[in-house]
């Protein structure tokens, strides 16, 4: 097994570790390990939030390794053609470092059509990662898109995709509910220049969402 500590921070006002940097940082992780070597069919779920530090642990798929039994999130990848598994485990110590982070400069720059439950991107702003613009994107959209209760949130849960890295210049890229699982979890397709991308998922926490009638 290989295990690596992930150099992780909070996120604006935010007291957890937020899932992008989590995937981010995972994902630069087996980047590194992989030595420029593509990475396909990768599939991240976060299971729940943590302030914790996190050791990130992948293996061969079939190996007999395992991580704790509640790890804060699990991962499968290909590497070569070979299945790979892991996942991220907390340590004690809290995630110390803090980074400002303003959505806005996301959300001012997109065009949304409730009709269709779309949005897009009109210019990529600097200095954010591809998928924290894809996240962003979709909470906007998803909090346009329905009402849930005071005390609930939205919350990414989940990326799909078929290659990774991700393409930086996400200039036009446009993202759709394209399935909603009882209002509870939701499928988003992430597409640029009429090409998939990858899918996001998100869940709503503590409570039921309802379509907002447009």
């Amino acid at each position: 097994m290989l295990l690596v500590e992930l150099p992780l921070y909070f996120k604006g006002s935010r007291e957890y570790v937020h899932g992008t940097s989590m995937l981010d940082a995972a994902m630069m992780a087996i980047s590194s390990w992989a030595s420029g070597a593509e990475i396909e069919d990768l599939n991240f779920s976060i299971n729940r939030m943590t302030a914790r530090k996190l050791l990130c642990g992948w293996w061969q798929h079939g190996d007999s390794l395992s991580l704790q039994s509640n790890p804060i999130a699990t991962f499968f990848f290909k590497v070569d053609g070979i299945s790979y598994e892991g996942g991220l485990v907390e340590i004690e110590n809290n995630v110390q470092g803090r980074a400002p982070f303003d959505e806005s400069v996301i959300s001012e720059r997109c065009v949304i059509s409730l009709v269709e439950k779309n949005i897009t991107l009109d210019e990529t702003p600097i200095g954010i990662s591809p998928i924290e613009i894809f996240v962003s994107m979709n909470k906007f959209l998803h909090q346009k898109a329905y009402e849930i209760a005071n005390d609930s949130q939205w919350v990414f849960c989940r990326w799909e995709s078929s290659v990774w890295p991700i393409p930086g210049d996400t200039n036009g890229v446009s993202l759709t509910i394209e399935q909603s699982l009882g209002t509870r979890l939701t499928r988003s397709r992430v597409e640029l220049n009429g090409k998939m991308v990858g899918k996001i998922y998100f869940s709503a926490r503590n409570s039921e969402a309802k379509n907002i009638k447009t």
